[in-house]
């Protein structure tokens, strides 16, 4: 009987755009089936679509700094990806924790920046609430994420998943350390600029613990290795725009040095998910159900 509320919120009459009922219980299910999984996720872009178009055409000016917005939409699209990966499965092999601990604390920190000062968002109008929207979004999305987790709601891991020891303390204490004498001055506020590159330090860490996780396996579900070629297209477009302007960071000091550690930053990002993103579009390419491949990932499980 609770399954018709869902039905009468998201199924809309042609010549609309009709949700299959598939498609909900999908995420309300205790146990869907592989069918009902396909079709949460093939909704996924579509809608996404949509929401990017509408975006686009009435809460943004066109601008060159909107690639902000739209890289932290497709970040939100990988984020939505991954919690159908845990809900519509019960199962979390694959993901790592500690990356998304990590995903969760930048995500935090760069909100505490972006909501009080402009100088980190962009300068058309979906820089005035879109862009932090999405992201807080993206923020509730993996704290779901980890709360199915870590509350017993998935199947637990095996030895494959065990992930290697990380001393997250020690790892936010180097993000903050680097984040504090590599921050630019866009915001003229010490707090506010150095949340700002902690975050951005952050981000970049978290990239190390899901790599190394499934660099281990034999093979990768199909909803986390498209979550993943996602994010790394999201970063793609944040480093773009980042590594355009990185001379305009700071102009206080005769060495651009906050300039230079964004773009390394974003580039380290790049360059440790770049076995994964060959792997997959070889996947892609070929279109098989599994593939062979002289890189860490073997084997894809689409």
């Amino acid at each position: 009987q609770a399954y018709s509320v869902y039905l009468e919120l998201f199924t809309l009459e042609p010549p609309f755009l009709t949700l299959h009922p598939r498609f909900v219980l999908c995420f309300v299910a205790m146990k869907p089936s592989q069918s009902d999984r396909r079709m949460g996720e093939l909704v996924c872009y579509p809608v996404f679509a949509v929401f990017l178009w509408a975006g686009y055409t009435y809460c943004s000016d066109g601008q060159f700094s909107g690639l902000l917005t739209a890289g932290a939409a497709v970040q939100l699209l990988a984020n939505v990806l991954l919690l159908a990966r845990v809900g519509c499965t019960r199962k979390a092999s694959g993901i790592s924790t500690r990356s998304l601990h990590l995903q969760v604390v930048g995500l935090v920190l760069r909100l505490s920046a972006t909501c009080r000062y402009r100088g980190y968002t962009p300068v058309d109008s979906s820089g005035q609430f879109l862009y932090q929207g999405i992201e807080a979004l993206s923020a509730v999305v993996l704290l779901a994420c980890l709360f199915c987790m870590h509350s017993g709601r998935v199947v637990p891991r095996g030895s494959a998943d065990l992930e290697p020891e990380w001393p997250m303390s020690k790892v936010l204490v180097v993000c903050a350390v680097l984040g504090f004498f590599l921050r630019p001055h866009l915001n003229n506020r010490v707090v506010a600029d150095t949340c700002w590159s902690v975050a951005l330090w952050c981000d970049t860490a978290a990239c190390l613990p899901q790599i190394l996780l499934i660099s281990k396996r034999s093979a990768v579900d199909g909803l986390t290795a498209h979550s993943m070629a996602t994010a790394f297209a999201a970063k793609c477009l944040t480093a773009f725009f980042w590594i355009a302007v990185y001379d305009e960071l700071d102009a206080r000091v005769s060495w651009n040095y906050p300039g230079y550690a964004i773009v390394i930053a974003f580039i380290s990002q790049m360059i440790v998910s770049v076995d994964f993103m060959i792997t997959y579009f070889r996947n892609i390419r070929q279109h098989a159900s599994s593939i062979t491949a002289e890189v860490p990932l073997q084997v894809f499980d689409f």
